[in-house]
């Protein structure tokens, strides 16, 4: 049980440590391509994205929806998954990427549940000193997931 109790933790510091490598994308209504977002740049947001219910509802998400047959299993060597996506200015989420790969099969176990995620809220930017007008942003967010997982309970 503590050790259970102990994964959840360095989950949980980690999850909210990760969220370092931002963006912001700018539109261009004029775009021909269909793609109005087509410049990003690098940007600490003032208000950081935030899963509906905040981190323990997320870590809640993902202990439901996880296959735990596939990543619990004791005789997994210990390492980690490290996902990124982009949460868009409505919240909406894509861009999945593996950042850091374990395998195969643990990696699309994670990735099937994340992308299962509802949206966010989205992230924003003061545009005067914390004055307003508020912006929302896209913004990546890194999602760090130990191996093997063991859920809290």
């Amino acid at each position: 049980m503590w050790k259970n109790s102990l994964s959840f933790l360095i989950i949980l510091i980690l999850l909210l440590n990760c969220c370092r490598n931002n963006r912001v994308k700018s539109l261009d209504n004029n775009a021909t391509n269909g793609n109005k977002n087509i410049d990003s740049v690098l940007v600490e947001p003032e208000k950081y994205p935030k899963f509906k219910g905040g981190q323990s509802a997320l870590l809640e998400f993902i202990d439901s929806n996880l296959n735990n047959s596939i990543v619990s299993d004791s005789n997994l060597k210990e390492g980690r998954v490290v996902i990124s996506f982009i949460i868009d200015t409505i919240g909406k989420i894509g861009d999945f990427k593996i950042e850091k790969s374990y395998n195969q099969i643990i990696d699309s176990e994670f990735l099937r549940v994340l992308k299962l995620m509802p949206n966010w809220e989205p992230g924003e930017i003061c545009l005067n000193n914390m004055n307003g007008p508020w912006r929302k942003i896209s913004y990546k967010y890194l999602i760090p997931l130990k191996i093997p997982y063991h859920n809290k309970d």
